[in-house]
């Protein structure tokens, strides 16, 4: 449900004033998405029991349930294509932008950072992204997709959290370890859920609190962010609690899915690898001032196109 609110953030390049409009964005995407689901399940409620909800197409279903509201299905079906047509325009123009930014780093082929002179739009990553959706579309089910497009949001969003509090902590080391534990207790905690385990689920869940809490002492302190920034509040509970919920949701998913994302995981760190190497690789002279000493170029410093 709230997948693509960061394609506001991938859009910090076009915006004109970025520390005023991404927070504006990223604030009223996320209200305007809690409002309308919110309004979707008063709706089901006051039409159909929760045990009779068609979990396929929910809202269209229980309209043609109730007399006299039939047509409104062909309403909601009509809505839902709308929808899907402006999902896969945001998705197109926000993953782009992600190979844009990949491709600038070095960590994907220096084409796909190629901007148009016209439109001044990352054009490459457009059509690969579009290529890319097209196959993917074609020869493999939409479930199937589903699942692992799940793994792979709750997986990035997890990585946020952690690197969030890594990045703030003055302890990096207790924080790693502390952050490790809360990862391998909420999956445990999850998989016990799942398995119906009953009280040995409690206690792992009990033991991984126990470990956490010394992301929580006052021993242990955080950086605080500039004032009037826009930056994630109250840490460190705020992304602990989005990590273990993640990685507790990324556990119920099939086993199916996991398969998907390790080959999906594997084939791009073996993309990221053959690009670094080729990086490493290229000669002293073609390196350029923004090079970090090494030769390994920095991370924008080589592919500097910019967007307007």
């Amino acid at each position: 449900a709230y997948v693509g609110f960061d394609a506001v953030a991938n859009s910090a390049e076009e915006v004109r004033e970025p520390s005023r409009d991404i927070p504006r964005g990223i604030c009223l995407s996320l209200a305007v998405c809690a409002a309308l689901y919110v309004g979707v399940v008063m709706v089901l409620a006051g039409l159909v029991r929760y045990n009779d909800i068609d979990l396929d197409a929910p809202l269209a279903d229980a309209f043609e349930q109730t007399p006299g509201e039939a047509w409104v299905r062909q309403v909601v079906d009509i809505g839902g294509l709308i929808g899907l047509s402006t999902t896969l325009l945001i998705g197109l123009y926000a993953q782009a932008r992600v190979y844009l930014g990949i491709a600038r780093a070095g960590l994907l082929p220096k084409s796909l950072a190629a901007i148009h002179t016209t439109f001044a739009s990352p054009w490459a990553a457009q059509l690969m992204c579009g290529v890319v959706a097209a196959v993917l579309a074609l020869f493999f089910d939409v479930k199937m997709l589903a699942s692992l497009l799940s793994i792979g949001v709750m997986t990035s969003y997890s990585a946020v959290c952690a690197s969030l509090l890594f990045l703030r902590s003055n302890n990096p080391r207790r924080t790693i370890a502390s952050l490790i534990l809360s990862a391998l207790a909420s999956s445990l905690f999850s998989l016990a859920l799942r398995l119906e385990l009953g009280v040995v689920s409690y206690c792992i869940f009990a033991v991984g609190v126990a470990g956490t809490l010394p992301l929580f002492m006052t021993g242990m302190s955080f950086v605080e962010p500039d004032i009037g920034s826009f930056a994630c509040p109250w840490v460190p509970l705020v992304p602990w609690t989005g990590m273990c919920c993640n990685i507790g949701l990324m556990v119920q998913l099939p086993v199916a899915a996991w398969v998907r994302f390790l080959i999906v995981t594997v084939l791009a760190l073996t993309v990221f690898w053959w690009q670094t190497r080729r990086q490493q690789r290229r000669p002293m002279m073609m390196e350029g001032p923004g090079d970090a000493p090494g030769g390994i170029s920095s991370s924008f410093g080589r592919y500097s196109d910019p967007l307007d």
